[in-house]
């Protein structure tokens, strides 16, 4: 049996976390991970929230996070820059005059983490 599924078997949570830390490498342009996180794909499916943390500073410390509905849009968002929600702060300017946005990490939970069917049959025989 593949080790990833055997892992899976003893621990999905781990094997989310482990999957959470590889998305976020590849974000953070680790690319000797990419090759890993191809296997976890090609091995399980799964549902993720994304976020990224920042520090929006207009001559004052202000914190807050934007949450994402793909991995492709925060990968996106990641590599261009945010700006925070002008719904969430009264500003009596425009907001990209008021300050700087530095973002902080990314944040990724993994949810509803299965194996794909095509491999659902190797946990039930113990075979790869």
């Amino acid at each position: 049996m593949n080790h990833k599924i055997q892992e899976y078997k003893e621990n999905p949570q781990k094997v989310g976390e482990i999957i959470a830390t590889l998305l976020r490498c590849e974000i953070y342009k680790h690319f000797d991970e990419f090759k890993t996180l191809d296997e976890y794909r090609n091995l399980f499916t799964w549902d993720a929230d994304y976020q990224i943390n920042y520090v929006f500073d207009p001559g004052y410390y202000i914190e807050g996070c934007v949450n994402y509905d793909s991995f492709e849009e925060l990968k996106e968002e990641w590599e261009t820059g945010i700006t925070p929600d002008a719904f969430d702060i009264e500003w009596e300017q425009d907001l990209e005059y008021c300050g700087e946005v530095s973002r902080t990490n990314v944040t990724i939970t993994i949810s509803n983490l299965q194996l794909k069917d095509n491999n659902k049959k190797d946990v039930a025989t113990g075979e790869e």
